[in-house]
């Protein structure tokens, strides 16, 4: 009967094993293709890292990465997306609105700058220490 269970136990381990593996490599696989596709350079990240994606794309240097919030049963893994606009010349940082979080920040003075585009500004909070200057940046086409 110990044998049986200790078997049991075995064949679920080696079988969350052989499809954790097979869910990375599929993982693996997708941002190749699309590293080969925009002509990035790919980190396939090991075992416990996650792959990441760096170049130039579009003239803009860019930075894809993955990302886990929180902990527990609220975990969650995110694309990261960080694009550097040298025209710019200042830091600029657009993140997800999270209406909780957002009105947090706002009420201990974090800025969220407004474009005047209402679908834009309720999924994304603009933060930029040159608020005009990012302001006339984020024309339509760019948002």
């Amino acid at each position: 009967m110990k044998t049986l269970f200790l078997l049991a136990i075995s064949a679920a381990v080696v079988y969350a094993i052989v499809r954790s593996a097979k869910e990375r490599r599929r993982t693996k696989d997708a941002w190749a293709a699309v590293a080969r596709e925009r002509g990035l350079e790919l980190r396939s990240g090991g075992a416990f890292a996650r792959p990441s994606m760096s170049g130039i794309h579009d003239g803009y240097r860019v930075m894809i990465s993955v990302v886990m919030r929180g902990g527990g049963k609220s975990r969650s893994s995110y694309t990261r997306y960080r694009v550097h606009y040298q025209e710019l010349g200042a830091a600029m940082r657009l993140t997800r609105e999270m209406p909780i979080l957002s009105a947090l920040g706002r009420f201990f003075g974090g800025e969220d700058h407004e474009t005047g585009d209402a679908a834009f500004d309720d999924k994304v909070v603009v933060r930029a220490p040159r608020p005009q200057q990012t302001l006339a940046y984020l024309t339509r086409e760019r948002r």
